[in-house]
């Protein structure tokens, strides 16, 4: 089974009013989707690349997996309700385009979620036709499974009408609000479908918790321990996102063998290693290492792997090198080539101190008792106290769970094939074509104790 998921939720254990214009928006059908897309962009790449740093410094010797995207979405929903300070500290760090204003943020992330509701309901109907065809032809007691889900307002999904669908991504924000509180006029005229009234006093965390299964197809479960909220908290604002991918080229399970996988120069573990040779989008980055693209059946969808250069058993000169020019120049500027493959398999889920990391990345007061998050209910005295962010993904031969420098390609004479053997410490991340987005990314360090293979190793064992 391939599928990964992780869910984000900035929530405040603790109890301003700003004109919120009214003026009503241009239709979203003015504005093109690939024009609500370019608008973040370049934001949420560079989001991307500072995320990424951060968070390797928070753990730069465990394996690290985490959801730049989504965490993207829920600051993104941090910045509609804030105001002052608190709103220019985070609109700097969304990266968002200086000549323009909040006005035109709501108006384009509107245009995606006015497109994104209109392929999910495409989706469900779609599902539910096929189960109708499946029940008349087979008569099978076994019901096939739509997504009844009403939280995914904000969801990007490619998915066919059966229950082995190649590729899924889901990705659904929601603000909880204290049945206490009244919501502005404006936040419930352009934020009703992420907004809920609820009683924290009262089963709460059961609420939350399984709304972040629902959307996780329940492998995130407990997301919140009872008591981590109560009955003075005043809002949560929860995103949670799901991925389920088939490798476009699967790699055969036969040819799976167990490998040195190299800690340092003269540590290794034994792995089982994925292995195949085939043609893939492949570029050399001089002086840092080497880049590979790993398509899904959904071609919207692609798994990138950046691998220090030869020598290199740590990640962290890549990762200093990594720059909005840099990625992009991965994406765009790889040429296909025939290339032999190894990857180990492995399952990484991990929690992510994610308000210690904000902070390192300069997010001003937004978890302080100063911050203005008052064009929620008009009041000031709504603050964000913390922020949790857990995340799971699994990779093996059929596919994923979840889910680099300024023209650098050092062209040379080549042997018939090249290789890319990530037999020692790599970054990757899994990426979304259409919305030019980085969905999550990971650095692998090391396999954990279960994934450390106790076979010999195989005769073809190999290095670069």
């Amino acid at each position: 089974m391939k599928e990964f998921i992780w869910a984000v939720l900035i929530f405040l254990p603790s109890v301003t009013t700003n004109d919120c214009s009214k003026t009503k928006l241009l239709s979203q059908e003015s504005v093109l989707l690939k024009d609500a897309y370019e608008y973040f962009t370049e934001g949420e790449m560079k989001f991307s690349v500072e995320m990424t740093k951060q968070a390797y410094t928070e753990q730069p010797n465990e394996n690290l997996f985490f959801s730049p995207y989504s965490v993207y979405n829920a600051l993104l929903l941090s910045y509609f309700i804030a105001n002052g300070t608190t709103l220019a500290a985070v609109e700097k760090l969304l990266g968002l385009p200086k000549d323009k204003g909040k006005r035109d943020t709501v108006q384009m992330y509107e245009a995606i979620r006015e497109q994104t509701n209109k392929n999910s309901k495409t989706t469900e109907q779609t599902d539910k036709d096929s189960e109708t065809t499946e029940q008349t032809n087979k008569d099978s007691k076994t019901t096939k499974q739509t997504n009844k889900n009403p939280n995914t307002s904000l969801t990007k999904q490619t998915k066919e009408s059966s229950k082995t669908s190649d590729v899924i991504f889901e990705l659904a924000n929601r603000f909880y609000v204290s049945e206490t509180e009244t919501v502005t006029e404006c936040m419930r005229c352009h934020f009703s479908a992420e907004l809920m009234t609820i009683d924290f006093s009262n089963s709460s965390v059961e609420t939350i918790n399984k709304f972040v299964a629902d959307v996780t197809k329940n492998e995130i479960k407990n997301f919140l321990k009872e008591g981590s909220i109560d009955s003075d908290t005043k809002l949560a604002l929860v995103n949670a996102a799901y991925f389920k991918g088939m490798w476009e080229k699967q790699f055969q399970k036969n040819r799976s063998t167990t490998q040195s996988f190299y800690l340092s120069k003269t540590n290794t573990v034994n792995v089982t290693m994925m292995r195949q040779k085939s043609k893939f989008k492949y570029l050399e980055l001089k002086g840092v290492g080497k880049t590979l693209e790993l398509p899904y059946k959904d071609p919207d969808f692609s798994m990138y792997i950046l691998l220090p250069r030869r020598g290199e058993y740590s990640p962290s000169n890549f990762i200093n090198k990594l720059s909005y020019e840099t990625l992009k120049n991965v994406v765009e500027n790889n040429a296909t080539q025939t290339v032999a493959v190894q990857i180990p398999k492995f399952t990484i889920e991990k929690q992510l101190p994610l308000d210690q990391v904000l902070q390192n990345m300069n997010v001003g007061d937004l978890f302080q008792t100063s911050s203005d998050l008052s064009i929620l209910t008009g009041k000031s005295d709504i603050h964000f106290t913390s922020a949790i962010h857990k995340s799971k993904i699994s990779v093996d031969e059929e596919g994923t769970t979840a889910a680099a420098a300024t023209a650098f390609a050092s062209p040379r004479s080549a042997p018939l094939f090249k290789r890319f053997y990530c037999n020692r410490p790599f970054i990757y991340f899994i990426y979304q074509h259409s919305s030019k987005s980085i969905l999550f990314l990971g650095v692998f360090n090391k396999p954990t104790e279960q994934e450390q293979d106790s076979k010999p190793l195989s005769s073809e064992t190999t290095n670069e």
